[in-house]
């Protein structure tokens, strides 16, 4: 089975839609703050991922979560990369409840490891 991985516009289109469709506050804005070649970093050490579509779906969560590659909507884009990496790959997405933000600004925070992350994907 061919995996399919975000480019790096992918990634910076999620960020976009994080911040104009899941606004948090009306300051918020779309920049890119890190070179394109971190976000291509970020899908290359994803590739190279050994384990599940789960395991490198978490992997690009955390990635993306810590790396603060954008101005904004950081952990916002990090879940909807993983949960489109994980529908075009596995056909469905996670479908998590309000209350998992919290969980989202641990894995930023470096209190998640990338097994637990893999749990919370699962469900």
């Amino acid at each position: 089975m061919k995996i399919e991985y975000p480019s790096v516009d992918d990634i910076i289109n999620a960020n976009k839609k994080a911040v104009e469709l899941l606004r948090a506050t009306k300051a918020e804005k779309h920049e890119i703050l890190a070179p394109k070649y971190k976000i291509e970093e970020i899908i290359e050490k994803a590739k190279g991922c050994e384990g599940s579509i789960k395991k490198k779906a978490a992997f690009l969560l955390v990635e993306i979560n810590r790396k603060h590659l954008f101005a904004s909507a950081n952990k916002r884009t990090s879940f909807l990369v993983s949960a489109d990496f994980l529908l075009a790959n596995e056909g469905k997405i996670p479908l998590k409840r309000k209350e998992d933000v919290k969980f989202l600004i641990e894995i930023r925070e470096g209190k998640r490891d990338l097994e637990e992350v893999i749990r919370w994907l699962d469900g």
